[in-house]
């Protein structure tokens, strides 16, 4: 007799779940907790922690399914270079790594030693710094990460889409009207605030810091004097002026998103269908890169390795935007948890309220039943799946 999932100490179930990682996700879906429930039964009286024998055999036979289950080499290679697409019977193991956590870091690194190569032959025989081969892989890591969403819904519709050669018992992705998915407002406002904010302390005090600068040169008479020379063009004084000017601008723009959402928000029409989604991991990631990319250019030109471009510019416009899009986060934040991008862009933009999600084109989960299956296909003969295939829940 099993135990039952209430009585396995949450520490102990913990711990198994941790070492099933070893296991594909398909595997630990299915059959998790029934191995969960046997381990307990297994397990010392009052244990806590999976033993060390145990765990080592999860390891061992988890990467052997693994090992198992996966593509050639080259199948694999022509997938992640998108070459060609895998056969049917690998499509549990694609589906696994589109959905996976990782996905976006292994983009990256299948992609990312053609940069590596070319910047570092640039950079060894070139006239280029460091810097710029730094520059380029923090680009390639924010494109990546940024368009992680994209990117796996790109790489389902190509290697996952269901075919009418499908055997039976085959899993696959058929397109249907269906409602687009809706990213939550609160994680991307607070992001996007953030690089903003980044994006105005580290220009203007780039800006601050070139204008107050002294450089070393000679007056003719004696090397060497100190004398007072403008490194890009611009007084204190002046920086001061357009920093107030932003300031200006950005604070009725502030209020302006602030009144409008506040009025428009808690009007919007009622969507018990929507598929509200939390960015990914990897959008995440992206964020940080160019958060990572705006400090070090602003470094580069405070240090005059750099010519002072982006910071009179770039420096301003994020002061003018970081004020409404902080005023947007705090009414998200205060009450409004699951408004959407598309509905906080709408109102803020236009002082409408949200509109109502229309049916698209889009793709669902489907299973290929086989003669063995005709319970299933009676009772979900009415959904538009095509003849043999029936409609799930994965997106």
């Amino acid at each position: 007799m099993t135990a039952s999932p209430t009585e396995i100490d949450p520490r102990f179930e913990r711990s198994v779940g941790f070492w099933l990682r070893a296991y594909p996700r398909r595997w630990r879906a299915t059959r998790a907790d029934e191995l969960t429930a046997v381990l307990a039964d297994m397990a010392a009286p009052g244990a806590r922690r999976l033993d060390v024998r145990s765990a080592l055999g999860l390891l061992r036979a988890g990467w052997g399914t693994r090992w198992r289950e996966r593509p050639p080499f080259w199948v694999a290679v022509g997938y992640r270079w998108q070459m060609s697409v895998p056969a049917p019977r690998y499509r549990a193991w694609v589906r696994d790594d589109i959905e996976g956590p990782l996905f976006p870091a292994r983009e990256v690194a299948w992609r990312l030693w053609f940069i590596f190569v070319m910047m570092g032959w640039q950079v060894h025989f070139g006239n280029y710094g460091p810097e710029i081969f730094i520059g380029y892989v923090l680009l390639f890591v924010a494109i990546i990460g940024l368009s992680d969403a994209r990117n796996r819904r790109s790489a389902a519709k190509r290697a996952l889409r269901a075919s009418p050669d499908d055997p039976p018992g085959q899993w696959g992705l058929i397109s249907v009207s269906t409602l687009r998915d809706r990213w939550t407002a609160d994680p991307a406002l607070r992001w996007t605030t953030g690089l903003l904010a980044v994006g105005a302390l580290g220009w203007n005090a780039a800006a601050l810091a070139r204008s107050l600068r002294t450089v070393t040169c000679s007056t003719g008479t004696a090397a060497g004097d100190q004398c007072s020379a403008s490194v890009w063009g611009m007084s204190t004084l002046g920086l001061l002026v357009v920093v107030l000017g932003a300031l200006a601008v950005a604070v009725p723009l502030g209020l302006l998103v602030l009144e409008r959402l506040r009025r428009e928000l808690p009007r919007r029409p009622e969507q018990p269908s929507r598929h509200v989604v939390r960015p990914t991991v990897g959008m995440a990631i992206g964020a940080t890169a160019i958060g990572v990319m705006v400090a070090g250019e602003a470094w580069l030109e405070v240090v005059g390795r750099w010519p002072m471009v982006l910071a009179p510019l770039a420096g301003p416009l994020c002061l003018v935007l970081v004020v409404p899009a902080a005023a947007a986060a705090w009414v998200v934040r205060a009450g409004e948890p699951d408004v959407t991008v598309v509905d906080v862009r709408r109102v803020a933009l236009t002082g409408r309220p949200p509109a109502v999600d229309a049916l698209t084109e889009g793709l669902v989960g489907a299973y290929r039943a086989g003669p063995s299956d005709a319970g299933l296909l009676a009772a979900q003969q009415d959904q538009p799946a095509g003849p043999g295939w029936v409609l799930g829940t994965a997106r």
